[in-house]
């Protein structure tokens, strides 16, 4: 679940301030392209449904929330559902359209403007996806890791596969959560439990 979405949001609306922690976490990754995909399906979906409860009433929310904090939320949070949905095949698309189609070439003043906003939105995109990671490693004096930032892609592809798959949880079982299994780490400081769940539960 996105618990923290949630919780981060109510808070917000009661007036509380709402900030994260400048620290590191130590938390354990999912150690198979399985989990992975199930914890990343599993975070696309609770912030489909805390996008679903929060904007039942917008006018509300924007009260609460003020105007402007309002905006971000609901462009952190939609960005998140809509860029992991609809990010890798509208850059595949705008790519394929540049190399083999009519891109640079529109023909109408709508189709100027779509444009546009691709030639925009592609660099961009791609500063937003490159940077955090090259200051992460370089933060992390872990330059030597560098080459991985190629994987970058096929890894928001795997992002759209989740994304696309928790809107089929949502439909089909809106109660179910994959759960993550802990524990299982060498370094882990939870050791496994003999009856840990299987991270399906």
């Amino acid at each position: 679940m996105t618990e923290d979405a949630d919780l981060g949001l109510r808070l917000a609306r009661f007036g509380v301030r709402v900030a994260a922690l400048d620290s590191d976490t130590y938390e354990e990754q999912p150690a198979t392209l399985g989990r992975w995909l199930n914890q990343r399906r599993r975070w696309h979906k609770g912030w489909l449904q805390t996008a679903l409860v929060h904007s039942r009433r917008p006018i509300r929310l924007a009260r609460e929330l003020g105007p402007m904090r309002a905006l971000c939320a609901v462009a952190l949070i939609g960005g998140a559902i809509l860029g992991g949905l609809f990010g890798p095949p509208l850059t595949l698309w705008t790519l394929w359209r540049a190399a083999f189609g009519d891109l640079l070439a529109p023909h109408t003043f709508l189709d100027a403007i779509g444009v546009l906003m691709a030639i925009s939105v592609l660099p961009t995109g791609f500063f937003v996806m490159v940077a955090p990671a090259m200051i992460g490693l370089h933060a992390r004096k872990l330059d030597r890791l560098a080459w991985a930032i190629a994987l970058l892609p096929l890894y928001y592809c795997l992002v759209c596969l989740a994304g696309w798959l928790s809107l089929v949880d949502f439909s089909r079982r809106p109660f179910h959560w994959s759960k993550t299994e802990h524990g299982l780490a060498l370094t882990s400081t939870q050791p496994r439990r003999r009856d840990a769940p299987s991270g399906d539960d």
